[in-house]
């Protein structure tokens, strides 16, 4: 599977039409978009993504333990999510483990490490930064 690629950073995801990505970071990728998008967004699926942006600006997030708390959850829906919604006829590479470590806390600020593993065994482990 073939993708165009998505750069996260503190200020926001951008689409960069001049790169590519392929094999199992597509899959990750897509996973990835998952989790910062806000629920009810999308309108092919209205199930996916998330209320951690609403959960963490009304005062749900205050804690680190209470973010680790909603990376675990995350992290299941996340993956819950793309296994049932990858084709499986066109992606050889599908996610079978997919989980969110809080990295670096900082209060209104925070570096996630993102770990994916496909059914071949493939490892993806990279962070990126949830403000």
């Amino acid at each position: 599977m073939k993708a165009i690629r998505v750069n996260f950073s503190a200020d926001g995801a951008e689409i960069d039409f001049n790169s590519q990505i392929e094999n199992f970071w597509p899959t990750v990728q897509n996973t990835t978009v998952f989790t910062g998008q806000k629920l009810n967004t999308d309108k092919i699926f209205p199930d996916k993504g998330t209320n951690l942006h609403k959960n963490a600006v009304s005062g749900g997030l205050v804690t680190a333990g209470a973010f680790i708390n909603a990376l675990k959850e995350l992290a299941i829906d996340a993956q819950t999510f793309t296994q049932e919604t990858e084709d499986e006829d066109n992606n050889e590479h599908e996610l079978r483990l997919f989980r969110l470590h809080l990295d670096t806390w900082l209060g209104d600020v925070a570096r996630v490490r993102i770990a994916a593993t496909s059914n071949k065994g493939e490892s993806i482990d990279t962070n990126y930064i949830l403000t």
